[in-house]
């Protein structure tokens, strides 16, 4: 019974390690479009923008401020096309380490 649990655990901690693809469905639409909507009528404002490495595409936080509901979106975008990656409410901020503490 012990070779069988010490089987079991490892193969699920291999199993567990492998990445997973998924096929997520994203909306997508023209970035002005997109961007225009998500400040017009969800009140969020980009707070994040980052680069891929090619530069091909950009990836942009919009988050609402306020008492309303604290909604995000996540969207993936380049010079026309913006789409969803994810979105929801009651966002956060962390702070980040102090420069040479922590991990």
């Amino acid at each position: 019974m012990k070779h069988f649990i010490l089987i079991l655990l490892a193969t699920c901690s291999v199993a567990m390690a492998q990445p997973v693809q998924v096929n997520k469905p994203v909306v997508c639409g023209n970035t002005a479009d997109v961007m225009k909507e998500l400040k017009d009528d969800y009140k969020e404002f980009p707070v994040f923008l980052g680069e891929t490495k090619d530069k091909s595409v950009s990836v942009s936080l919009f988050v609402q401020t306020g008492d309303r509901d604290q909604s995000w979106t996540l969207i993936e975008f380049n010079e026309s096309v913006a789409c969803v990656i994810g979105m929801g409410k009651k966002w956060r901020t962390f702070s980040l380490p102090e420069k040479g503490k922590g991990s």
